[in-house]
């Protein structure tokens, strides 16, 4: 008897995401999906805003190197790449200042390859143009599997050591909070096992996220406009604020702590807050901060987490 096996097929990534803007875009922005995209081109990416505003147009994706705090433009296209996609993705990284340049798309002409591989022979090395296909895959009746195949990079690019070289020639300030987060992370234990522990950075905060890309919980220094502290604030891209303001008295009973609530004007985020006022340039009272900050992160988690409403669908 011959053994049964079953073939890959190939799928439309049209047929699983039909617009880019409301499907492919959310997608890639959840953090599960953002770190393969990370992991094919060698950078850890953390996402700060989809259809970023650029002059009259909306770039994407903007992410950030968590390494080094480079900004990272994303654009996506569910189809063979064209010379209108290569223009908006020159006019958005020069309007971004964007270091890291990745164009997405489900398959690219020898022009285009072309082209990328001319802009990183000719650019300074700090900027750095990516090309990469995406790919769907099934097997007998299985979920679509994503498949992120870099077809373009910047000449010797390895991530070991080009990571290693720029933290090398990182600035005190951005070496000092990779520092602070990389002892504050050595000690940290979470309660909650279901919570993913970020990667050190070079920025002011990391990041914990709750559920999916909207709703997570960010741990932060800062040294600006006149304030030395530290804290934690739970953030939220839905409309759950004054679902959980009703709750007030009795979330800062449980934590212990009293709270800055701040939504924004806009109404489509929101902030809520617990500060404490000390110097994070004092390595002498690091240990001291850190304590506190798991304390009050694991707070957060066991406080809020519960409170969180089911996911929409």
């Amino acid at each position: 008897m011959t053994p049964a096996v079953a073939f890959l097929k190939s799928i439309d990534p049209r047929s699983v995401f039909p617009k880019e803007a409301s499907a492919f875009t959310p997608w890639l922005a959840e953090e599960k999906n953002i770190d393969v995209l990370g992991d094919a081109i060698g950078l850890r990416l953390q996402v700060q805003s989809r259809e970023h505003k650029v002059g009259s147009f909306r770039a994407d994706l903007l992410c950030q190197d968590v390494q080094t705090g480079d900004p990272v433009l994303i654009e996506n296209q569910l189809e063979g790449s064209d010379h209108s996609h290569l223009g908006q993705l020159l006019t958005y990284a020069a309007g971004l200042e964007a270091v890291s340049i990745v164009w997405i798309a489900t398959s690219f002409s020898e022009d285009h390859r072309a082209a990328l591989n001319w802009l990183n022979q000719i650019t300074d090395e700090r900027f750095n143009f990516f090309a990469v296909e995406l790919e769907l895959w099934s097997i007998a009746d299985s979920l679509p599997a994503p498949r992120l195949l870099v077809v373009v990079r910047p000449s010797g690019w390895n991530r070991s050591v080009r990571r290693g070289t720029r933290v090398a020639l990182l600035p005190d300030p951005a070496r000092r909070r990779l520092e602070y987060w990389q002892m504050f992370l050595s000690q940290l234990t979470l309660e909650d096992s279901g919570i993913r522990l970020p990667q050190p950075n070079t920025l002011g905060n990391i990041r914990f996220t709750l559920r999916g890309n909207d709703l997570w919980v960010t741990v932060f220094t800062t040294t600006e406009k006149g304030h030395r502290r530290v804290g934690v604030f739970l953030v939220g891209r839905t409309g759950d604020f004054e679902r959980l303001k009703r709750e007030r008295r009795s979330i800062e009973a449980e934590l212990g702590e009293p709270l800055d609530w701040n939504p924004d004007e806009d109404g489509t985020s929101w902030r809520i807050a617990a500060c404490r006022e000390c110097d994070p340039e004092d390595r002498s009272d690091w240990a001291d901060q850190h304590r506190w900050l798991s304390a009050t992160l694991n707070g957060f988690i066991r406080v809020f987490r519960p409170r969180e409403p089911p996911v929409k669908r």
